[in-house]
């Protein structure tokens, strides 16, 4: 029965940091603007128009690259767990969006890097980037948007300011 207490460890992990996003973004936008990702509107297809919307992005590989059935998988986690973070109330006000601007990269740097200039303006901050190396590569862009990310890879180095800058959360 070890299993129910580690998803609930894994829960009180992931919703201070998505609330200290909210926070940080709140803090970061003026009066009258609100920062990238962040909407007033509900999210599409959800059933509380009485919330606003954060609107998270995905790189991974999710169809047809040499770990597509791992980050599939991936995926469909972290889609039940927003889903079951926005049907027990949000946060802050706001549902969790981790849909509109997800990206199948294959593993291929070049589509990640693409993936990542295509979604960086209208999200608050990446649900996941699968793939060591790929992140690392956007870690300097990264950096110049002020965009923080969880990273789907096993690679020790995200445990560390100098490596990571501060920007990547480990979750693999």
């Amino acid at each position: 029965m070890a299993f129910p207490r580690r998803r609930g460890l894994r829960r009180v992990a992931v919703i201070p940091a998505v609330a200290g996003l909210v926070l940080a973004a709140a803090c970061s936008a003026g009066e009258s603007e609100q920062a990238p990702g962040v909407s007033s509107q509900p999210c599409p297809g959800s059933a509380h128009p009485d919330r606003g919307c954060l609107y998270l992005g995905v790189l991974s590989d999710l169809a047809d690259g040499p770990f597509s059935a791992l980050g599939s998988s991936m995926n469909e986690g972290q889609l039940a767990f927003w889903n079951q973070v926005n049907e027990s109330g949000g946060i802050g006000g706001y549902d969790i969006d981790i849909t509109t601007h997800s990206r199948n990269t294959s593993l291929d740097p070049g589509r990640h890097r693409a993936g990542y200039a295509e979604i960086e303006p209208n999200v608050l901050a990446l649900a996941m980037s699968f793939g060591t190396s790929q992140t690392i590569a956007m870690l300097n862009q990264m950096d110049a948007d002020n965009m923080v990310s969880t990273a789907a890879t096993q690679w020790s180095g995200w445990n560390y300011r100098s490596a990571d800058r501060n920007l990547v959360l480990s979750a693999g």
